[in-house]
């Protein structure tokens, strides 16, 4: 996707895939050339398994690229998040399907 019809930079390009009606992605990457959130992306999928929907975001916030990972289950709604700027580590923090924090299992 260009920037507008005047500026034919190229600014987000989106991926995907899919794979019958349970699997698939989609990823929008800012491509912009030149500019400091070049490479961030926002991507969703759904997989098999437990936690069977999850989010990736790469980021940049002024400083340093960061990645926050979110899985969770469309049946169950509980999932688990990583966030190591965020949280200070590289551990999961879980919820239940009620929306409730635990102790991831």
């Amino acid at each position: 996707m260009n920037q507008s019809s005047q500026y034919q930079q190229p600014v987000l390009q989106i991926d995907w895939t899919k794979s019958g009606t349970s699997v698939g992605m989609v990823k929008y990457t800012w491509i912009k050339t030149g500019d400091s959130f070049k490479d961030s992306y926002i991507e969703y999928g759904l997989t098999s398994g437990d936690l069977n929907a999850y989010y990736i975001i790469h980021y940049y916030n002024d400083q340093q690229f960061s990645d926050l990972n979110v899985e969770w289950s469309t049946i169950g709604k509980n999932g688990r998040v990583k966030c190591p700027v965020y949280f200070g580590d590289t551990s999961w923090y879980c919820w239940d399907g009620n929306h409730i924090n635990i102790t991831c299992p």
